[in-house]
């Protein structure tokens, strides 16, 4: 979708500030998350593990809702 239009539908085309974070899981696997939590201070790399395992449930179930359930139907 083009800037033009993304402005003719009302939708919001400022600059998104956003922040890469690697995360190495027990298995070896690496996991790169995106967030909004910029702040690395407030938001430390330590804590993105630990919220990663807590979201990932969340994510599962939006993903049930909206394939089994059709909530978007």
């Amino acid at each position: 979708m083009s800037k033009n239009e993304s402005l003719e539908m009302g939708l919001d085309t400022s600059p998104l500030r956003l922040r890469l974070v690697r995360i190495e899981l027990e298995s070896g696997e690496v996991e790169a998350l995106i967030t909004s939590l910029t702040d690395l201070q407030t938001y430390p790399h330590d804590i993105f593990m630990n919220l990663y395992h807590k979201r990932w449930p969340v994510e599962e179930d939006y993903k049930m809702m909206k394939t089994r359930i059709e909530v978007g139907n």
